[in-house]
């Protein structure tokens, strides 16, 4: 009977009780609602609230000096050269190579649907069939918005009705002189068959968006899926 009487004593039936069980739920119901109403939280890593990277050292790392380059190979697709480097303390590296490839270009393409259109082709560096973003060289004198517009039509056959600019990263700032120009195309529709080389040979895939960087085998291709999802999270109304 004491068991009894504690446990009742500690609930009530009434709604209106404040030790009413339905009472609580429908206060930690409204608590989630109201969570759920505030702003998200920006990314860890925007760089509107990145703060400045504090020194841990006193020394600042100095760029080397070139003392001496030769061109080993020079074509349509890549120049590759041969650097003499001298560092501040006068210790040679040499030599180092560098290419100078034509600036790349990724693109995320989404259709009318909002799921991703994706090329899968053979990576012949790596010796992989592997599922990709839309991409290609900048031509010369060609602008990366405008190769962007133009390898989604070759590639693909479909034609975007925006192209949003996601910026540009490094390709591989060790010992790549170019960049890579990460591109969004929305509402992208069929303009017709796919326009490729002679030896290139790429099938369409679409997959849905989310979870899409999981089979992004290519860093640069998982950055483009990233900076998407970043911006289109910006770009919804509160």
């Amino acid at each position: 009977m004491r068991a009894d009487s504690a446990r009742s004593s500690r609930t009530c039936s009434d709604r209106s009780c404040s030790r009413s069980p339905q009472r609580r739920t429908s206060r930690r119901s409204s608590s989630r609602r109201q969570l759920s109403k505030r702003a998200p939280r920006r990314p860890w890593c925007s760089h509107a609230s990145a703060r400045a990277p504090e020194p841990v050292t006193d020394d600042r790392p100095q760029p080397w000096r070139v003392v001496g380059t030769r061109t080993i190979a020079a074509d349509r697709w890549i120049r590759l050269r041969a650097d003499e480097c001298e560092d501040v303390d006068g210790r040679r590296i040499t030599p180092y190579y560098v290419l100078e490839p034509a600036d790349w270009i990724s693109v995320l393409a989404l259709d009318d649907r909002g799921d991703a259109i994706l090329v899968e082709e053979y990576r012949h560096g790596a010796g992989i069939v592997a599922l990709g973003t839309i991409g290609g060289a900048v031509e010369a004198d060609e602008a990366p918005i405008a190769a962007a517009h133009r390898e989604l039509r070759e590639e693909t056959g479909f034609a975007a009705s925006r192209m949003i600019d996601l910026g540009a990263t490094w390709a591989n700032f060790g010992n790549h002189t170019n960049r890579v120009h990460h591109f969004l195309a929305l509402d992208c529709t069929r303009a017709g068959g796919q326009s490729l080389d002679e030896t290139e040979a790429i099938a369409v895939r679409v997959l849905s968006l989310s979870g899409l960087g999981e089979h992004l085998a290519q860093s640069y291709h998982q950055l483009t899926w990233y900076k998407a999802m970043e911006w289109m999270a910006g770009s919804e109304p509160p």
